[in-house]
């Protein structure tokens, strides 16, 4: 079955499309590199998982209503970057609480963290879905919600393969993945920075990464034929293959109703976590080898650099929103806001209506707030 038959694309969504693979791919990115330490701390701590799990239970009780009612009064706009920069702010606690607390505290900060990771991995990836919700359409979302998914799958296979110990040899995992996608044909290529299971990237990683497309396709010759590998038996039956479990995949879907509904339905998300899980646990048994961690480590790996933000970047981010609300026309905006309200209550093409508002200085926030206010939120189930 032709790609295109599969994902229809507009051109105007393209931008919008790949923003969204991006935040999709780095949501599970991260998830799927705290999971491993979650579920090391469970192994380690096996005795008292009963009372771990009753405590993330008691937890969720209180934080579900909680998380239910800040939604309801603040807008997507402002609640999704909150809710990122407040999992952002734990972790450097939890960094901090790791380097200054006694050696006799780390137990306790493991057993907190195992709680954390359970409620990060809820609120996150259900702010991330409700966020998607909001931007598009119904239509829409029938349409893009599968290639977004692609993005958190990948995301998740990234956020597996990376590892904090001996960060450099990722340099090498990336540029052998890199290249494993030019010769399949990738129309679109991301590469990872080596020290991303740490943190955010620093310069100097990002400027691998992209040093990394670069080399492929400037200097290794693998961009200049269509394709490279064609003809191998291997490649040809490989192909055959996924070709075959993916078909089976969209049938599945289909039998749920759509890829909207197999995401209400958790179809998408439980074969990911499913995937993450055997990854992890054959790493964990040695049956599958990632070098530095399981097999061939350091006793004591030299620290690497990690990026520092400063806190006045926010502060510049704040006033410049506040002076573009400042200049732009406020009744202008109003009344480009309520005609993209009206247009959604109808049946009229959205797309105009959001374009006008965006480009008299609404923002993003305030389009999604009125969207809501006619389309409701999405609530995917866990």
């Amino acid at each position: 079955m032709p790609l295109r038959g599969i994902v229809q694309v507009r051109k105007e969504e393209w931008r919008a499309l790949s923003w969204a693979l991006l935040y999709a791919f780095s949501i599970f990115l991260a998830y799927y590199i705290l999971r491993p330490v979650r579920d090391e701390i469970s192994a380690a701590d096996r005795g008292n998982l009963q009372v771990i799990w009753t405590v993330v239970f008691l937890v969720m009780l209180v934080a579900v209503p909680l998380y239910s009612a800040v939604v309801a009064r603040l807008p997507r706009g402002i609640f999704v970057p909150r809710v990122n920069r407040f999992f952002i702010v734990n972790l450097l606690l939890f960094y901090a609480a790791l380097r200054l607390l006694p050696l006799g505290a780390r137990l306790w900060i493991d057993r907190v963290f195992y709680v954390w990771a359970s409620v990060f991995a809820l609120f996150v990836v259900t702010v991330f879905w409700g966020f998607m919700a909001d931007l598009w359409t119904s239509e829409q979302g029938k349409r893009l919600f599968a290639p977004i998914t692609v993005g958190s799958s990948l995301g998740a296979i990234a956020g597996s393969s990376l590892t904090a110990q001996q960060p450099t040899n990722n340099v090498v995992r990336t540029a052998y993945q890199a290249l494993s996608a030019v010769l399949g044909g990738t129309q679109s290529l991301h590469t990872n920075s080596f020290d991303e299971a740490l943190g955010l990237p620093t310069q100097e990683a990002v400027t691998v990464a992209l040093r990394t497309q670069q080399i492929l396709a400037y200097e290794s010759g693998v961009a200049d034929q269509i394709d490279p590998l064609a003809g191998s038996y291997f490649v040809e039956a490989e192909t055959d293959r996924i070709e075959a479990e993916a078909a089976e995949l969209i049938e599945r879907i289909d039998d749920l109703g759509g890829a909207a509904d197999a995401i209400e339905a958790g179809f998408q998300q439980r074969l990911i976590e499913e995937a993450a899980y055997e990854i992890a646990k054959a790493i964990e048994t040695g049956t599958a080898v990632v070098v530095g961690v399981n097999r061939f480590t350091v006793a004591e790996p030299e620290p690497a650099a990690v990026l520092t933000v400063e806190p006045a970047l926010e502060r510049e981010q704040c006033r410049a929103l506040a002076e573009r609300r400042d200049e732009r026309d406020s009744s202008a905006v109003a009344a480009a806001l309520e005609t993209v309200e009206q247009a959604a209550a109808g049946e009229a093409n959205l797309l105009f209506p959001m374009k006008h508002a965006l480009g008299l200085g609404a923002t993003v926030g305030e389009v999604a707030a009125r969207l809501v206010g006619v389309f409701g939120r999405y609530r995917p189930s866990i």
